[in-house]
């Protein structure tokens, strides 16, 4: 299961490519799927052009909690 630790981030998102979205897919201590998460092109643009991180703004790397802030669930669906 996804521990606590504030450090977790994506990998790099490069916002000079052609892209819609970008799929979050969180795994447990197996490797199976525990839950996708979307967010689409102007919700991650807008979290990475924010000033005052030089992980966000020069490595485009976006922490895995403002990701799920800002994207939704898709997968398992919400009740």
């Amino acid at each position: 299961m996804l521990s606590k630790n504030p450090g977790q981030r994506l990998g790099r998102i490069d916002l000079k490519k052609e892209w819609d979205g970008v799929l979050l897919v969180l795994l447990d201590g197996d490797l199976e799927p525990i839950a996708i998460y979307e967010a689409n092109r102007a919700a991650v643009e807008a979290a990475l052009n924010v000033p005052g991180s030089k992980a966000r703004n020069e490595r485009g790397a976006l922490g895995v909690a403002k990701f799920k802030s800002i994207g939704r669930q898709v997968w398992p669906a919400a009740r």
